[in-house]
């Protein structure tokens, strides 16, 4: 009878120790899943994205200089939402990792195409974007746009956060950087790295291109207090006669450790 209890005492605490080990590694495949997320290309059959403002024929696959990427295309009068003409994919805000306190890598490329054309004295050409959780239809947070105004055609990135007065949609804090002239048939290949916080004190942003830092590790507030913000990438502009296109390739989402800011300039 000993031997029978102490025999059975052993297999159940085995059994416990095995079910332990699986819940620990089960836990740990979960949080690798958490930190990672890959939006595909219409090749992927657009897995990772959680919804799309597509109009038929407004989206495609393609292939250029062996690169795997979607077509976004927006004709006049294409208005799949509220407002703006647009071809875009959108991913849910888990997805996006674009909740406080987190810092997240994001990269991808873009093309614009020979044909394309802003629209013009305008920077309502944005390409990405990560829009505030709430419906108020205010400015997004983060954009990468075309800044075609005074003639130019010019690459900016657009970081917007603090209070909202959504009655105006000012943001308490914004700041632009013009970084890069806009060519043609040439793969931009985006490393944007953002530390989410309405707070100063927590969020920045770092951006580089072709390897370059273009711009640097900067202090600023990057969501709207009480607020998340989730991504969206295509072509969303003001209205135009005219269609234009633009190439992404699928987006990786990586989420970081954060790293001291002690040699940032401070807001």
């Amino acid at each position: 009878m000993r031997r029978t209890s102490y025999r059975f005492a052993v297999a159940a605490l085995s059994l416990l120790l095995a079910l332990s080990a699986s819940a620990s590694c089960a836990s740990g495949h979960a949080g690798e899943r958490a930190s990672r997320w890959r939006g595909a290309t219409a090749f992927g059959h657009w897995a990772g994205w959680s919804k799309r403002e597509i109009l038929r024929g407004d989206a495609a696959a393609v292939r250029v200089d062996g690169v795997a990427a979607t077509a976004y295309t927006v004709h006049p009068g294409d208005v799949p939402g509220k407002n703006g003409e647009r071809s875009e994919v959108s991913a849910s805000v888990r997805d996006s990792g674009a909740q406080p306190g987190a810092v997240e890598r994001y990269r991808w490329a873009t093309r614009f195409p020979a044909s394309f054309r802003p629209v013009p004295d305008s920077t309502w050409n944005i390409v990405t974007q990560f829009h505030e959780s709430d419906p108020d239809g205010c400015h997004p947070n983060l954009a990468l746009q075309v800044n075609a105004q005074d003639g130019g055609e010019r690459l900016r990135l657009t970081v917007r956060g603090g209070r909202l007065d959504t009655r105006t949609c000012d943001p308490e804090a914004t700041e632009t950087w013009d970084f890069a002239p806009l060519a043609r048939d040439h793969w931009y290949r985006f490393d944007l790295l953002v530390g989410w916080s309405a707070s100063a004190r927590h969020g920045f942003v770092q951006l580089a291109v072709d390897g370059r830092t273009v711009v640097p590790r900067t202090p600023h507030s990057t969501l709207y207090r009480g607020q998340s913000a989730y991504l969206k990438q295509g072509l969303y502009r003001g209205p135009a006669d005219f269609a234009a296109t633009v190439l992404h390739t699928g987006v990786t989402r990586q989420a970081e450790a954060a790293a001291p800011a002690a040699s940032a300039r401070r807001r």
